[in-house]
């Protein structure tokens, strides 16, 4: 059943505060949701690189922890010598 006496302007009148409410939440949502996209876009690492954030990584692709340099923790070995034949 619909009501019997209904005034649209009325209505509208006494909606407005709430339904400007919900825009004002939908509008701050979709703010803080490109933010965050943005912080992830900028700040996460490459795909398919498990080297955690700070580390650095020697010349052979192996990460070093920045924390131990300069310790006396192994540290990855450098490239391989040339064993001898070149190509011509």
């Amino acid at each position: 059943m619909s009501a019997p006496d209904t005034n649209i302007k009325k209505q509208e009148k006494n909606h407005k505060g709430p339904l400007s409410g919900m825009a004002l939440v939908i509008g701050f949502v979709v703010l803080i949701t490109i933010a965050f996209s943005l912080w992830l876009a900028f700040n996460g690492n490459e795909p398919g690189n498990d080297v955690p954030v700070g580390a650095e990584q020697a010349a052979d692709g192996v990460a070093t922890d920045p924390a131990a340099v300069g310790s006396d923790a192994e540290l990855p070995a450098t490239a391989p010598e040339a064993t001898g034949t070149t190509a011509q």
